[in-house]
């Protein structure tokens, strides 16, 4: 080959990577894990030194639940790297240990993470982990009790009954996975604060949450005893290739653990409402409020289960679109959505 065209092919090598190596970076922002991982790894023998390659498979790694896979990686990033790698490296890390149940190295390289203040986006994936785990300041005083399947954190300020509070989530634990059959990789981190304005001015978020890739869950006072912890149970029932707002939710709903017919109560929520309760358009949207987006998801998640049975639901929520419902019930599913949209009785919205 003659030198101009060796360094030609160098070159177009080397540009060639770069792209891919950005459409994988793509891929992992979009939440394409699996993907990014198989690709990622074909490219390591070729590039075996690059600091980049190995930070995007120890992400994907943690972000695919697979936190001992991710250690190595993330570990020569942090140990190799001196700027913006090594704070992304610390602050998986930090997460990863978090995930294995080993709480001091977690705080000790999330701290280090917010020590190095790389960049700002670094910086504050840190600080948010760090809140979000209960190791700022604002938990020192948070009372731990531990059950079975779940750590309670609760504030120093709650007032409640914390045993019988203990016991239901526990009995809704086992409620709810006994239907999921789920492997969960650590016990769940059940926070549990006095008041909704506490829990806002620490996290930031106006209401309780789940976090499920992490088993932890932030409660309010006015929260059911099932919701939050069916995001996180269900989230490893299996490996789930995509989620529905609509069937991600109403499945929280159906679960939630509170008594009555989920269908009862979406009448109640519609009576007197114009409202599009289209099984099919509020599918991946918000367009609904809340309460009634809720209540017609859980009534229609019920449906679902009465109507043709367990296994096919767990079968289709593995896989949570469309596409996928119409192919698990055997080509009858908009025929099921037609049924169910029949039972409910909202003022009828008139669509241009």
């Amino acid at each position: 080959m003659k030198p101009s065209l060796f360094f030609i092919a160098i070159f177009t090598s080397a540009l060639s990577y770069a792209q891919t190596l950005d459409e994988l970076w793509k891929k992992y922002g979009a939440g394409e894990y699996s993907y990014v991982l198989q690709h990622a790894l074909k490219m390591e023998s070729s590039q075996p030194n690059s600091l980049d390659l190995k930070l995007l498979i120890g992400r994907a790694y943690t972000a695919n639940a697979e936190p001992s896979k991710a250690l190595p990686y993330l570990h020569e990033v942090f140990e190799k790297d001196k700027g913006h790698r090594k704070a992304w490296a610390a602050g998986y890390l930090g997460s990863v240990y978090y995930l294995l149940s080993e709480t001091a190295r977690s705080r000790k390289y999330l701290s280090a993470a917010v020590d190095l203040n790389a960049t700002e986006t670094a910086t504050r994936y840190a600080k948010n982990r760090a809140t979000l785990f209960g190791y700022t300041e604002a938990f020192n005083q948070f009372r731990l009790v531990e059950s079975e399947h779940i750590v309670f954190h609760f504030h120093p300020q709650y007032s409640g009954d914390i045993e019988a509070f203990v016991k239901e989530r526990e009995q809704s634990f086992l409620k709810i996975n006994s239907f999921f059959r789920s492997k969960m990789p650590k016990k769940v981190d059940f926070f549990v604060w006095d008041t909704k304005e506490h829990l806002k001015l620490t996290t930031g978020s106006p209401g309780g949450f789940a976090r499920p890739e992490y088993c932890i869950t932030h409660s309010d006072p006015d929260q059911t005893p099932g919701h939050e912890l069916t995001h996180i149970i269900s989230h490893y029932t299996n490996a789930i290739a995509n989620k529905s707002i609509l069937i991600n939710e109403g499945t929280a709903v159906y679960f939630d653990q509170m008594p009555g017919s989920r269908l009862s109560k979406a009448k109640a929520v519609l009576k007197g409402k114009v409202a599009d309760i289209s099984i099919i358009r509020n599918w991946n949207a918000r367009t609904l409020e809340e309460p009634v987006l809720y209540a017609v998801a859980g009534a229609f998640v019920e449906f679902l289960i009465e109507k043709e049975g367990k296994e096919k639901f767990l079968t289709f929520f593995k896989n949570q679109t469309l596409e996928n419902a119409r192919t698990v019930y055997n080509g009858k599913f908009d025929t099921l959505v037609a049924e169910f949209e029949s039972r409910l009785e909202p003022i009828p919205l008139q669509l241009e």
